[in-house]
Formats: C-alpha cells, structure tokens, sequence
C-alpha cells in the first residue's frame, strides 16, 4: 500500500499547502503514486494541475482536478476522463465540481495548517486557518455491491453502440456478468472524452464478448480501454467545508458523482433513461447526494459492536429513499470509504485535532461542518494505513 501522512505542516499561505516542494498537496499526491496527468496551468499561485490514479488494486481509472483560484481560493473537481494536455472545456468528461460547492476558501492567504492522509484510493486533506478545518476526500470507495458490480472489464475494441436493436461488445472478461443486468460505458480517450452511456446486457456470449442494448436510443462511439460495468468509475469528490463564518461546502456529508447511480437500479429493472451530465453547471440535482446515513453506517454494518464504538470506522456512499435518491425506491449502496469515520458528538468529550487509537488503526478527531450541533457530530480521518 501507498499509504501517506503529513500531520500539521504549518504552511506559510494556501499556496504553499499545495505547492510545498516537500509537504505540499500536489507533492504528497505524488508520493502516494498519484501521477501528473495534466499541467493546465503552471504559474505559482494559480497552479491547475489534474492527477490520475490507478488504485491501489492498480486497475482503475480516476482523476481530481485542483486548481488555486485564488489567493484563498483551492478548487477541486473531478471526471470520467481529462485529456493529457490543453484545457478541459466546460463539457468534457462530465466534469463535476464548482466554485462555492467544492471548493475551500481561507479567511486570507496567510498561515494555514494542513494534514494529509490517504493512498492511490482515496486521499483526506484538511486544511486550518484560525481554528477553522475545512476537509475534501476524493477518489474511489471500495465496492461492497454484489461481484457483478464490483467487476469491471474495459473494451478491446472501438466500437459504436447502436441507439436501436443490439451491440457485441468486445471486453477483456465477461465474468461476473449477468443477462438483463445494466451496465455503464465510459470512455477513456481523447476522442468523446469521458462519453457515458447506460446499456442492457442482453446476452453473455462468450468469456470476451457480450451483447448489449443501448438505453439512450442514440448511437454513441466508444474507443478501446473504455470502462465496462455496473458502476465503473464511482469516483467521488467530497467536502466538510466552514470557513470565515460562512458556510462553504454542500451539508455533512455531501458528496459528487460522476454519473446518477440511482438510475441505474442495478437489479436490471425497467426504467427511464438517466440523466448524464452535458455541461458544467451549479450542482443543483443530479450530481451531488447527500448520505442521509452515513452518521450511522457503522450501526447498520454491525449494530451491536458499533454502538458501544466511540469511532464508527467507515463511510458508506449510496443513496437511500426519496429524500436521499431522485428515484423512490432505488435503494444502493455503491461502497464505503474507509479514510474517515463518525465520532459521535459529546459536549467535552474531544478537542479538535485529538488523536484516537483502536487496535492498528489511528485516527485524528475534526470538527464538522457544525461541531456543536449533535446532527453533524464530528469526524474522524483515519491516520494509518
């Protein structure tokens, strides 16, 4: 594992929290095998520079995009593909993330702290500037669905999805596939960057073909390498954000996705097409979900153990009910993040910034988005590999 940790460099501004030859965000990216994609802006302050990442498994395809915009401005985003070179447009990749939702702001471009933990899978960073964390996570959860949603192949060959009748897809494996199941398509290349389109499997045909049909109704051309599954790239980016007095980020909990999962209803059943994203706009709908149980995911995994826990030790993203889901009845659960954890919120009972053992695993307490607020509670960012 590519685990690292950097606790509580004193950087001298934001920029110096991502620009830092040793300590620096961009850096420690690095140091934990994420790897330059994309050097959109080079100039000191203003840096936009977009990371892929592997996985740990070294199978997956993901990206962040972080950008200073300004002084005391640091933009993150995200997409289903950035080109290696030139400017990302407003459409490409399906790129999710806009100022005021994903973004932290400091008071000034003075003095901050910042922390630094995670691997190729997922990456926590906290930054402070007068007694006030902001904390983004970004990449992908571990699946935890059923093996047909935890396997993912990629296209052997370029191929057009027919908008009418059938499509033989060619892919490195068909295993774990089953008939009447939906699957997602996304591109990874150059051409139709990051292009996303939601099939039904028709027929396994043989263990490096299957045959599809297409739910848009519109032909759609893919390139070989293309991701091929039932959530692919469930790639996320999310924020804990507070900042002078104002609130900066989406609610406890928030979270970005690339496409609508909840759409998909994984168990195959009819439904309307989903909506994919076309443009880059305000995220008023489709693209960010609030985890209405993630404060108790640990309960749900284990009720009897995690209720005398003082660390609820995971994060699970899905979407649950119509409050939670923009389909009623579309219930998933799409994987967990391991890196942070709930501490329930008891009036003394921990600092911000205290540290917590359990076993193996070590964790630094923060503040959330409303620390005195029972709702929020606080959180826990997990410091060990």
């Amino acid at each position: 594992m590519s685990f690292i940790a950097t606790t509580k460099y004193a950087a001298s501004s934001p920029q110096d929290a991502l620009e830092h030859a040793t300590n620096g965000l961009f850096q420690r990216l690095q140091d934990a095998g994420w790897t330059i994609h994309n050097t959109v802006v080079s100039t000191p302050g203003a840096k936009d520079i977009i990371f892929k990442s592997t996985g740990e498994a070294g199978t997956e395809s993901f990206f962040v995009r972080i950008t200073q915009t300004s002084s005391t401005t640091i933009l993150f985003r995200i997409a289903s593909y950035y080109a290696a070179s030139g400017t990302p447009g407003a459409n490409d990749g399906n790129e999710v993330g806009v100022a005021n939702y994903t973004h932290t702001q400091f008071a000034s471009a003075g003095a901050a702290n910042v922390w630094i933990y995670g691997d190729k899978d997922c990456i926590a960073v906290t930054f402070e500037q007068g007694a006030v964390y902001s904390t983004f996570l970004f990449g992908t959860p571990q699946r935890i669905e059923q093996t047909a949603n935890s396997g993912r192949t990629t296209l052997t060959a370029g191929v057009t999805i027919n908008g009418a009748g059938n499509t033989a897809l060619a892919v490195a494996s068909s295993a774990n596939m089953t008939a009447a199941q939906k699957l997602f398509v996304v591109n990874q290349h150059v051409t139709s960057k990051g292009t996303i389109v939601r099939c039904t499997l028709v027929s396994v045909d043989n263990p490096t073909q299957v045959t599809v049909s297409n739910d848009s109704g519109t032909n759609t051309v893919f390139e070989a390498g293309a991701l091929v599954g039932m959530d692919p790239l469930p790639a996320f980016v999310g924020i804990c954000s507070y900042s002078g007095g104002t609130y900066q980020g989406f609610p406890s909990w928030g979270f970005a996705h690339l496409y609508h999962p909840a759409t998909t209803r994984m168990t195959g059943t009819a439904q309307t097409t989903p909506a994919i994203r076309t443009a880059l706009s305000a995220p008023a709908s489709l693209d960010f979900y609030v985890n209405a149980v993630a404060k108790e995911c640990a309960t749900l995994l284990d009720p009897d153990a995690n209720l005398n826990r003082p660390i609820m030790s995971c994060l699970l993203l899905g979407h649950f009910n119509a409050t939670t889901s923009q389909i009623a009845g579309a219930d998933q659960l799409r994987g967990r993040v391991r890196r942070i954890g709930r501490f329930p919120f008891v009036a003394g009972a921990v600092a911000a910034e205290d540290t917590f053992t359990e076993g193996a695993v070590t964790w630094r307490i923060f503040p959330d988005v409303s620390p005195t607020n029972i709702y929020y509670g606080m959180f826990a960012i997990r410091t060990s590999a």
